[in-house]
């Protein structure tokens, strides 16, 4: 390249500051610098990361030297738009020369004017040198939209000479020319647009990334024009780059030789469970994804069975680390708990693994190192300091906008434990997408109670597996009580994205004889399910009585209570369960009421306080004649035991599951008897259209498809017993399968359930990126909280400040002193609340005190969390707290809190 043009492009900058009369040199840093320091991180993440980088060659068909030649020359045209006229001008004191006499532009963004630069002006050698121009037309916008969204692809092309005069072309191209003359392949690169569909996602996260770290100051400082591009590539940026990766804490920690499983759980040797002792054995067939389906009993070892699958495919090199989703944050936050004691093991001794919680306060949890990305939140937009596009938001201030939330930092830490949401919006249009699939990719994916979800979410994690699996990823799968269309739906999704047909569907005759308990796993070669030996512990036949009425359950719980044992009182609402803990209190008790209506802080105080009472090792002295009161919190995941259960009519998987918290531990000198008792009005032959409303109209809410509830009704009557696990399987089958009968007067409720679950799904499937869609800006690529995960009555997040002298504070204090910031004690302030069209904000009334304080709460939130619902609250006295919210009508909504019972409205 001769010197001229060189310099030419060095005038272009790329990054800057304001311009100081303090500093010698004005704050800037070439164009053409920063797309070098970009492609430098992204090619030494790859270099770090065999896993991944064998996984994204794996799905684009090339070889890995191929591929990372690929990953590293668009890394270096990422931010090609920004020689466009509109973003030169946003810093007068930064603009080239040569631009000076071209008038002022709005910006697009310079994401959309590199997307109009390629598709106008880009040099030939580029889509001759590359790649097929199909594949391009699909990564080249996953490297332009490396700001949490694709770039706009339907701008006027009369708009582009004008985004784009001749210097911008010239200056565009040039570096283009530099880029694919030393970083490009030897020869093209042959790409299907299909293959490059399904990795497009994942290539605008691993960009973004590389962005977020190019940019940091720290590692990249703003350097003067005085280097020619090879001297600055191999003298200064790589050299930065190897240092900037490895301070970020992106790269991941070397995985443990294979130990065997008493050695990775710190188990006694031969106290394995059957199941466990098969994940222990089975044969992991080499050459691609695996599916490895666990059917278990609860209490029966599942997730550290899958842990030790886990461990298996990391030992060999087959995967760098695990993320595993659970359905609530309450297990989530037990299994954070248990996955500590273990992580370490999964890895080199000597190495520093991070563990990361998907939601709460990593400062709650000892030995957490977090990715250090470099967060500045105070970057200002380009310009007047005011953004006006996605892309104009500086790196350092988007990445503090991401890492600000826990719940995302799991997708960059070695292993991560977190509710099933922030996986699924990976296969969603959230901002940010791609690195939630750069951070899954290359990860076992572990999915426990998989049957707990509605048909939305259902549809939601089939595409997840799917996606996972069509980037090589391996999954797995937990579940006491799986039904068989479920369990088919969940094997075609990884079926299709590992290329394979479905299978025909089960009959009900074989769907019921299938083994249980059950192991199976599934690749390119076929499906093997074996038969899994019941553990002795867990095998038992289960008395179930049954009660009609509420009060009758919670006159037996106070009577079981007072006779000292630990019991369990489980209703299917908020309110019934609220409304039953006020009643044990008022008869002088001292009930525990757990639900997911509290702010996170509290909620994580009440799952401590459920552990040390209930959980596996809780102490006589403290179980003794206390009550929990709960809703289906309990249901999953938590190992917590009780002496008695009461608990309302569910569906029957759920019963089983509810079932496994009673007697589920060993312990001397246990009072009462086991027994599970069922609160249920009776399955008469011919029951009325209110059948179940009318004794358990929370039941009926919740769970709609009243004809599943009568056959369980049905079967609790007949059999009196639950004979697990040798019967589970049958019990689940003759409750869902396809010949089970429904009586007439419940066919309309039935058949509108599943009317509502055939709708969930399509609305699910409206959402989701499918992989033939690629990474395109046919969605609207909203943040993160305004994504739907669940179906539309699912709860929304709302904050709770408290009105102190003039300044609204988090209802969680902050304390520095123990990691807990303003922004963390924010976060720990947050409730989910099923309260529709939730205006933004209480304070929008003509109060100019309470508008300022809400501002000024404000700022140390992350900048897609600033239009969530506030309520500012003031006590009212006995514990309790009120205040106000709207509605998107404007009317008000009265709302209490109370740290004993959680949001309700007063």
């Amino acid at each position: 390249m001769p010197r001229e043009n060189l310099s030419f492009l060095l005038a272009f900058w790329g990054k800057a500051q304001p311009f100081s009369a303090d500093t010698a040199y004005p704050l800037a840093h070439p164009l053409a610098y920063h797309c070098l320091d970009v492609a430098a991180v992204t090619e030494r993440l790859l270099s770090a990361d065999a896993v991944r980088r064998a996984a994204l060659a794996h799905a684009l068909g090339v070889a890995e030297g191929e591929c990372v030649c690929l990953l590293v020359t668009l890394a270096a045209l990422h931010d090609i738009g920004k020689a466009s006229l509109p973003f030169q001008a946003k810093a007068p004191e930064h603009r080239p020369a040569v631009l000076s006499d071209y008038p002022v532009l709005a910006d697009p963004g310079h994401d959309t004017t590199a997307w109009l630069w390629f598709v106008h002006f880009a040099p030939r050698v580029l889509k001759e040198r590359l790649a097929p121009i199909g594949a391009l037309n699909r990564l080249l916008p996953a490297a332009f939209g490396h700001h949490g969204r694709p770039p706009s692809q339907d701008r006027p092309p009369n708009r582009a000479r004008a985004y784009f005069p001749p210097e911008s072309v010239e200056a565009a191209n040039a570096l283009a020319d530099w880029v694919l003359a030393r970083l490009g392949p030897a020869e093209p690169l042959r790409i299907s647009t299909d293959l490059a569909k399904r990795a497009a996602l994942a290539v605008a996260g691993l960009i973004a990334a590389s962005d977020w770290i190019g940019s940091a100051q720290r590692w990249f400082a703003y350097t003067p024009p005085d280097h020619d591009l090879d001297s600055y590539w191999h003298d200064i940026a790589r050299p930065r780059a190897e240092k900037a990766v490895q301070g970020s804490g992106v790269v991941p920690a070397p995985p443990a030789p294979l130990r065997p499983f008493h050695v990775l759980t710190n188990l006694p040797e031969g106290s394995a469970t059957p199941l466990q002792r098969w994940a222990d054995t089975v044969a992991l067939p080499a050459g691609g994804p695996l599916l490895c389906l666990l059917e278990d009993l609860t209490g029966s070892g599942k997730t550290e069975a899958a842990l030790m699958l886990a461990h298996r495919l990391m030992a060999s090199g087959r995967a760098g680390g695990l993320y595993l989703a659970l359905p609530t944050q309450a297990t989530a936050n037990a299994m954070f708990d248990r996955l500590g004691g273990l992580y370490r093991r999964l890895f080199e001794p000597e190495a520093t693994p991070s563990l990361a919680l998907a939601h709460g306060d990593r400062g709650l949890h000892p030995g957490f190192r977090a990715a250090t990305l470099p967060a500045t939140q105070d970057d200002q937009a380009y310009g007047d300091g005011a953004a006006e596009t996605v892309a104009d938001v500086p790196a350092g201030a988007q990445c503090a906008a991401w890492v600000a939330d826990d719940r995302r930092l799991a997708f960059l830490a070695d292993v991560g434990a977190g509710t099933v949401d922030q996986a699924l919006l990976s296969v969603l249009p959230a901002r940010h997408a791609g690195l939630r699939r750069w951070g899954l990719l290359g990860k076992v994916l572990i999915l426990d109670e998989i049957h707990a979800y509605d048909a939305y979410v259902g549809e939601e994690i089939a595409a997840l597996v799917e996606a996972h699996a069509a980037l090589g990823g391996h999954t797995i799968l937990l579940s006491a009580t799986l039904p068989a269309s479920l369990r088919d739906k969940l094997t075609s999704a990884f079926r299709r994205g590992i290329g394979l047909a479905p299978p025909p569907p089960p009959d009900a005759r074989a769907a019921e004889a299938m083994p249980y308990p059950a192991g199976t796993v599934l690749c390119r070669t076929g499906e093997d399910t074996r038969p899994i030996a019941a553990w002795s512990h867990q095998a038992r036949r289960l008395p179930v009585r049954t009660l009609a009425t509420p009060e009758q359950a919670l006159d037996e719980a106070e009577a079981a209570a007072r006779d000292g044992q630990a019991v369990l009182v489980l209703r299917n609402t908020v309110d019934e369960a609220t409304s039953a803990y006020d009643v044990l209190r008022d008869r002088g008790l001292s009930p525990l009421l757990f639900h997911a209506r509290f702010a996170l802080g509290d909620r994580l105080a009440i799952e401590a306080e459920v552990m040390r009472r209930f959980g596996r090792h809780s102490k006589s002295e403290a179980r003794a004649g206390t009550i929990l009161v709960a809703t289906q919190v309990v249901e999953q995941s938590l190992d917590v035991d009780f002496d008695a259960l009461f608990t309302d009519l569910a569906p029957i998987d759920l019963l089983i599951q509810r079932a496994g918290r009673l007697w589920r531990h060993a312990r001397k000198g246990r009072p009462g008897r086991e027994e599970l008792v069922v609160v249920t009005p009776p399955a008469l032959p011919d029951p009325g259209e209110v059948w179940v409303r009318a004794a358990l109209p929370g039941t009926a809410a919740v769970y709609r498809h009243h004809g599943v509830l009568w056959r369980t009704a049905g079967l609790l009557e007949t059999d009196r017993a639950f004979d697990l696990p040798d019967r589970a399987r049958a019990l689940i089958e003759r409750v869902y399968g396809p010949t089970a009968p429904t009586p007439e007067a419940l066919v309309r409720s039935s058949t509108e359930a599943e009317g509502q679950a055939m709708a969930g799904r399509a609305k699910a499937r409206a959402e989701i990126l499918p992989l033939s869609a690629g990474y395109t800006d046919s969605h609207h690529w909203e943040p993160d909280h305004r994504i739907r995960t669940r179906d539309a009555d699912d709860p929304a997040p709302l904050r709770l400040g408290r009105w102190q002298d003039g300044v609204i504070q988090p209802w969680v204090d902050p304390d520095p002193m123990a990691d807990r910031p303003a922004a963390i004690a924010w976060r720990l302030s947050q409730v989910s609340w099923r309260l529709k069209r939730l205006a933004r904000a209480a304070w929008e009334e003509p109060d100019p005190a309470l508008a300022r304080a809400a501002a000024e709460a404000r700022k140390t939130w992350g900048r897609w969390e600033r239009d969530l619902p506030l309520v500012v609250l003031q006590p009212a006295g006995e514990g309790s707290w009120t205040g106000e919210a709207r509605d998107d009508e404007g009317q008000t909504l009265p709302i209490r809190y109370c740290p004993r019972r959680g949001l309700s409205l007063a």
